[in-house]
């Protein structure tokens, strides 16, 4: 039998009655650059304008490598890094790292628009083998305690530019950690988000997408794994595939499965239908739910 291409971590985030996120405008870093600074920064919103431009070029101006730069590494077990810079980067996505260097200086920076994380279950981060750039995902200071790997193995120092963390992750703020396999990190946000008896009803709100989208799988280009996140306004059935450059279908990871309203998180383990590793190169996802269809590109580099 072929192995399956559809990954245990196919969960939904479907916003349940506990799950509260909240729209929030004009959080800022705090923390302004001097001349010459190198700085890992990280972004604890789902932006509603997620491209760096649309984040970055109002505080920083037009994109200038001789003033600034800013990369997102992909790192690896033998400690190679790929950088991807600004106009190639995708989307922004909470729970990353970026680096970001400036030559002349530059104010403290806005995040945009956004919404917080949900805070009633884990937020959960896939990372290569080797060294991932990772930020706090939510936009309160979180303790390295509360970090954890879905496979249950430790975790080694969570370094931050020039040293190990002691206590907290600090929004904003971008750090390293390294694991010798792929696994997915966790970010516990150690609050109970549950109203008490007393509270009245408008002190809690759920915010369901409003509209059906396909967005950006993270990491991408991936090695091992890609997450593919994807938002239902309504119940609907699903079917999510994956095809070569040659249009032949190589991975059904939803087969027509009924999927809540909300947003969901599909896994992809870079195996095909024929029980073998997919070959590095270009690839297309294809989401159908009911009359909605969107297609998206990403890269597999083994």
């Amino acid at each position: 039998a072929g192995r399956t291409t559809r990954a245990d971590f196919d969960a939904p985030v479907d916003f349940p009655t506990r799950s509260v996120r909240v729209r929030m405008e004009g959080l800022r870093s705090r923390a302004p650059l001097p001349g010459l600074s190198y700085r890992l920064v990280s972004f604890p919103l789902e932006l509603d304008d997620s491209s760096p431009a649309g984040t970055l070029v109002d505080d920083f101006q037009a994109y200038d490598s001789r003033k600034w730069r800013f990369f997102e590494a992909v790192g690896s077990p033998n400690g190679d890094s790929t950088l991807t810079e600004f106009d190639a980067i995708e989307a922004l996505l909470p729970g990353r790292g970026y680096w970001l260097i400036t030559f002349v200086g530059a104010p403290e920076f806005d995040m945009g628009a956004g919404l917080t994380q949900a805070i009633h279950e884990p937020f959960a981060l896939p990372i290569p083998a080797g060294w991932s750039l990772i930020g706090n995902p939510f936009a309160f200071a979180l303790p390295v305690g509360n970090l954890a790997l879905e496979s249950g193995r430790d975790i080694g120092d969570v370094r931050d530019y020039t040293s190990p963390v002691a206590d907290s992750l600090r929004p904003y703020q971008g750090y390293a950690i390294y694991v010798d396999q792929a696994d997915v990190l966790l970010f516990e946000p150690g609050i109970d988000p549950a109203p008490s008896a007393d509270a009245p009803a408008a002190a809690v709100s759920v915010v369901l997408p409003a509209d059906y989208a396909l967005s950006p799988n993270f990491p991408n280009p991936f090695q091992e794994a890609t997450t593919i996140p994807f938002d239902l306004p309504e119940a609907e059935s699903v079917r999510l595939e994956v095809y070569n450059a040659l249009g032949a279908r190589v991975a059904v990871l939803l087969d027509g499965e009924e999927r809540a309203a909300g947003r969901h998180l599909v896994q992809w383990d870079g195996w095909t239908r024929a029980g073998q590793p997919a070959a590095s190169g270009l690839y297309v996802l294809r989401l159908s739910a009911g009359s909605f269809t969107e297609t998206r590109t990403m890269v597999r580099v083994r």
